[in-house]
């Protein structure tokens, strides 16, 4: 007769390691998409957690068998995997905030397509300018940064410790306003060149009524609107690199590691 010996704390940490790598990873734009089999995301958790186990079990504390220690322990977990997958969240979202200021101001809003990852209508920009950020991203090594942060996470931050404080409730904050600064300054090309055409366009409707000027402007928003969006596309890779610093600086600062 075979007897199959099993040490709950162990299964328990294994658990708690798979909670956080797994909300991590589920919650993250690129993975958290509708295209991505469940299997597959299920398989890639469990992976890199089996893969993580042996060099942090000895790191990470035991995790508390009683009920009121688990749900304790669940609750920050969730905290944690919610807060650091939050800075590529808001860094792609700023991306496709940028696409759909310009979208609008070409007059291109209703020109939508289907966003796989969240099922919703999203104008043909704002896509591009995702796809666009997510492979800046993968191309910057971000993922890497993303990696080191949550095996960081595990020395600095015990399970179930929280990490909702009042400082870094304010960096939370302060990364939220700045998705807005950033969609900004990436649309800021294409958005002055409109504008300066529309004043243009208002100048000959006042000079040269006779002239159609609502028929003229919307082809002319559009091809100038594409050709300076082609421009700006040379320093994206530029200001990528600037907004991947404020990401890795903001997630190592919650994971409490040097940056």
């Amino acid at each position: 007769m075979i007897h199959v010996h099993v040490n709950v704390l162990e299964v328990a940490l294994f658990l708690a390691l798979v909670l956080r790598i797994g909300l991590v990873l589920f919650l993250l734009p690129f993975f958290s998409g509708q295209q991505v089999p469940a299997m597959i995301k299920a398989g890639a958790c469990f992976s890199i957690s089996l893969l993580l186990y042996p060099s942090l079990k000895d790191v990470v504390q035991p995790v508390p068998l009683d009920m009121t220690g688990l749900v304790l322990v669940v609750v920050a977990e969730l905290i944690i995997g919610m807060l650091l997958a939050l800075s590529c969240v808001l860094i792609l979202a700023a991306f496709q905030h940028a696409g759909e200021v310009i979208s609008f101001q070409m007059g291109l809003g209703f020109a939508q397509v289907a966003d796989p990852h969240t099922g919703n209508q999203v104008t043909m920009l704002s896509r591009w300018f995702n796809l666009l950020g997510l492979l800046l991203f993968f191309s910057l090594n971000g993922h890497h940064y993303l990696l080191r942060a949550i095996v960081g996470s595990f020395h600095t931050i015990p399970l179930g410790a929280g990490v909702l404080t009042p400082l870094n409730y304010e960096r939370m904050i302060a990364l939220s306003a700045e998705v807005f600064v950033i969609a900004v300054k990436l649309a800021a090309p294409v958005m002055v060149v409109i504008l300066m055409l529309q004043f243009g366009l208002g100048l000959m409707g006042k000079f040269a009524p006779q002239m159609n000027i609502l028929m003229t402007s919307f082809p002319l928003s559009i091809m100038l609107g594409l050709l300076f969006l082609g421009f700006s596309v040379m320093v994206v890779g530029d200001a990528m690199t600037q907004i991947l610093g404020h990401m890795v600086r903001f997630i190592f600062a919650l994971a409490r590691l040097p940056s």
